[in-house]
């Protein structure tokens, strides 16, 4: 017996999973049943769901609560084949992405600190704001989140330099900071 019992449903959890779907594909000359087909299709990545993914290993509820963490420029539903990393939105990135689109751009710092009532031509943070949209380009920023994150800037640089020991310091309970540093023996 084809399929063999339960595999029709595991199957289709499957493909659907994947993006694609079940179906048959077709009977024999001699009118045998078709065979069970799993048609898949590659599930493009979202804006958002590149974002989830960085939020689950960064957790931006421990940024600091002037930083603007998470998506700051763009379309959380739009395709994100393909993604480029840098520290700072300078001009030369900005130009770099207009002659070689990407989907979406992480950067360490982000573009627009303050709230902007303008975004318009020119050479400015909210300037390059401007060209990233037009180029397509969308901004997602983890900053201090990314410092205080297990693994992070504060982890990468204490293992760097061989930091024995370590144990988390730097909050600031005034200004509602997280803990993002990290104190050891040298």
């Amino acid at each position: 017996m084809f399929p063999p019992p339960g595999a029709e449903r595991l199957l289709g959890e499957v493909a659907r999973r994947a993006g694609g779907g079940l179906g048959q594909c077709g009977g024999g000359a001699d009118g045998t049943e078709g065979v069970l087909c799993c048609a898949y299709h590659r599930v493009v990545p979202t804006v958002a769901s590149i974002v989830q993914v960085l939020a689950e290993r960064t957790r931006p509820e421990y940024a600091a609560r002037w930083d603007p963490v998470g998506l700051q420029l763009g379309d959380p539903g739009a395709q994100a084949d393909s993604v480029a990393i840098c520290h700072e939105v300078t001009e030369e990135v900005v130009a770099a992405l207009e002659k070689e689109p990407v989907d979406l751009l992480v950067t360490y710092h982000p573009l627009l600190f303050e709230a902007v009532n303008r975004i318009l031509a020119g050479r400015s943070p909210s300037a390059r704001a401007f060209r990233l949209l037009a180029a397509r380009v969308n901004l997602v920023v983890t900053h201090t989140d990314f410092d205080a994150a297990p693994g992070g800037t504060a982890d990468a640089l204490a293992s760097l330099l061989e930091l024995l020991d370590t144990h988390l310091f730097g909050a600031d309970e005034v200004e509602v900071s997280p803990v993002i540093g990290r104190v050891g023996q040298y």
